[in-house]
């Protein structure tokens, strides 16, 4: 019995030390390149339906930001999910794809959940640290047929960011 309780104490403890982060891996032993696994990019147009905002999810922009100055970092293999906001004033997307040629966005994402969101992954592919690509987002506002289109940008992030 006091076998028993000494080797599940031992294995508490490994687990306890993992769990705070004690082991670094030897490919990343500083955590300097540390990618956010998913990024959720809210959006939603102002009053007026005109200018449209993009709120994302992590802590670096969360009351959100005009589309045209927005960048979101992004990093190799990450998923990046675009979705509307609550009241976002956004009837539907059209699109949401490349506005030129690159690495970090090489297709049109993917729709999901009866096209109401959209999904796309990084390429999972050594992307240099600062490397940007703008991307185009088509969508159609609340009380119009009108489409509108806003291009901001993916970066992936460097190691001193």
């Amino acid at each position: 019995m006091k076998k028993i309780l000494t080797l599940l104490t031992g294995m508490l403890s490994l687990i306890a030390i993992l769990l705070a982060g004690g082991c670094s891996t030897p490919d990343d032993p500083d955590h300097s390149t540390r990618y956010p696994d998913k990024v959720t990019i809210y959006l939603k147009t102002d009053g007026n339906g005109m200018d449209m905002k993009l709120l994302m999810s992590d802590s670096r922009d969360g009351d959100g930001i005009d589309a045209n100055q927005h960048v979101a970092v992004v990093g190799p293999d990450t998923k990046v999910v675009w979705m509307r906001a609550t009241n976002s004033g956004i009837k539907k997307f059209t699109r949401i794809g490349p506005a030129q040629d690159g690495d970090i966005f090489p297709e049109d994402a993917s729709t999901i959940l009866f096209k109401k969101r959209y999904r796309h992954r990084v390429p999972d592919k050594e992307i240099a640290a600062g490397s940007q690509q703008k991307y185009d987002i088509q969508y159609v506002p609340q009380g119009t047929d009108e489409e509108k289109s806003v291009d901001p940008y993916l970066r992936i992030r460097g190691t001193d960011q």
